[in-house]
């Protein structure tokens, strides 16, 4: 059965009539009644400051009710089933800190917004309008960038509050857990791992992640609902779907500023991205997230396919010519190819001339291809770094000369009268028996002084071929 992970107050509180605090529990939330645990298998968090509590007060204490992010100085993020969990004749704050039930700091919440769209599966959002700016604490950014199933296997660090049974944690302890994404939907991210999970208390609380591209977590999902038990899922609802509700609801009472919040401030350093991504007909180099702006074409953003369109600034998908490519959606010519010399695939373009391909490379019938290097035959001399064997490899004996010769891990796989032996690159190959003499070093060539006129005569022929065949043999042996 699937529940929304919000914790109300335990029903073994007795709550006092106080106009500062609910009289009693909702009569219509069983899961007020009972104890339930918070992200299982996490661990403290004493870190994650815009991380807070969003709580209620039984006179000079808080109980946790939901979690929830600040995303600018007035505004925090929660889930939509959060919003006046207690009903709006109830103060709300947030507290700041490790543990709600001693905050550091709290601060009223002045007013509470509920996605128009939640339909209590889809659009589970929040916001809370606080009553003073928190300028102390640095805003955690929202993520734009369209979930896709390219974020499946990807790690999700979810924080929150709540009450851990188990190991006797005190209620409102801020923990932390990580685990992957298991599933996208148009709507949600799906994630857990064995004993490890959101639960009751968690709701609202953020799912960060390092989005690529960027090295600092962005909130990629808000937590909505799982399984009654939090042992099998837990379901986030996606922040993307919904960035444009937030940035113009909370445009009603956050001053503009330097950072990405929707509204555009001239004379920033860095510059805006509010301003650079704006719609003003031009897809430009200074939009740093180029799915952000309507100008520039869909494949200029990160999703694995490389735009053939121009964009302002070097789509990352985009595989480089003379580059390896496993798919033609990640070439800009869509030409993923590889040639006889190179069985890995690569990223090629058209061409007419070789003086259009990079210097790499060069135009074979249309294409621009990697530059094809010598092509040497079976026994052939060779330098490995440059010449390319036809079917065989280049190598030889340590010390002696290399030649294209046939690969081999066993002399089984050598034609019959050779051997399968290591080459001076620890590659082996078949030496072949009868032409041993292919592969050894020669001997250096002694200059022998001529005999003397007098003494010269039909023995110094004799000589001469005597040396020549010793020399013929040496080669051999």
């Amino acid at each position: 059965m699937k529940q929304s992970l919000f914790l109300l107050a335990l029903a073994s509180i007795v709550v006092p009539e106080l106009a500062c605090g609910p009289s009693t529990l909702p009569e219509n939330d069983a899961a007020a009644q009972t104890q339930s645990e918070a992200i299982i298998g996490g661990t403290a968090a004493p870190g994650d400051p815009a991380v807070v509590s969003i709580a209620v007060r039984y006179g000079p204490s808080y109980e946790s009710v939901c979690t929830g992010t600040l995303i600018a100085p007035k505004t925090v993020l929660t889930a939509a089933h959060c919003i006046y969990a207690y009903g709006t004749n109830v103060q709300y704050f947030i507290a700041f800190g490790s543990n709600s039930s001693a905050p550091t700091r709290v601060v009223q919440v002045a007013q509470q917004y509920k996605n128009p769209n939640y339909d209590q599966a889809t659009n589970d959002f929040g916001l809370l309008r606080l009553s003073a700016p928190v300028l102390d604490v640095t805003p955690i950014e929202l993520n734009e960038t369209p979930m896709t199933n390219a974020f499946l296997g990807k790690p999700i660090r979810h924080v929150g509050y709540g009450l851990t049974v188990a190991n006797s944690q005190q209620a409102g302890v801020k923990r932390q857990v990580t685990y992957n994404v298991r599933q996208i939907t148009p709507w949600t991210l799906e994630s857990g791992a064995a004993g490890k999970q959101t639960c009751q208390g968690d709701s609202g609380g953020p799912g960060f992640m390092v989005i690529e591209g960027s090295t600092a977590e962005k909130i990629v999902g808000v937590v909505s609902y799982g399984d009654q038990n939090c042992a099998i899922e837990g379901y986030d609802g996606r922040v993307d779907k919904v960035v444009p509700w937030i940035r113009q609801t909370m445009a009603g009472w956050e001053t503009p500023t330097c950072a990405t919040d929707g509204r555009c401030v001239m004379g920033c350093t860095p510059l805006d991205q509010d301003c650079a991504c704006l719609a003003d007909g031009v897809c430009g180099a200074d939009c740093l997230d180029p799915s952000t702006d309507v100008d520039c074409p869909k494949d200029c953003a990160v999703n694995g396919i490389c735009s053939i369109a121009a964009c302002g600034r070097p789509d990352a998908d985009c595989v480089a010519e003379g580059s390896r490519c496993d798919a033609v959606t990640q070439c800009h010519d869509r030409l993923c190819l590889n040639d006889p010399q190179n069985p890995v695939k690569y990223c090629s373009k058209f061409c007419s001339t070789s003086s259009e391909c990079p210097s790499n490379m060069e135009c074979v019938n249309a294409s621009c291809l990697i530059k094809q290097r010598p092509v040497r035959q079976l026994f052939d001399s060779c330098y490995a770094s440059s010449d390319f064997c036809s079917q065989s490899i280049c190598t030889g004996p340590a010390g002696g000369i290399s030649r294209c010769v046939l690969s081999c891990l066993v002399s089984n796989d050598c034609p019959t009268g050779s051997v399968c032996e290591a080459g001076s690159d620890s590659r082996k190959y078949c030496r072949p028996g009868d032409l041993k003499f292919n592969f050894i070093t020669l001997p250096a060539v002694t200059t022998i002084q001529a005999p003397s006129a007098s003494g010269c005569s039909a023995s110094g022929g004799a000589l001469a071929l005597w040396l020549g065949a010793t020399l013929l043999r040496r080669r051999r042996r």
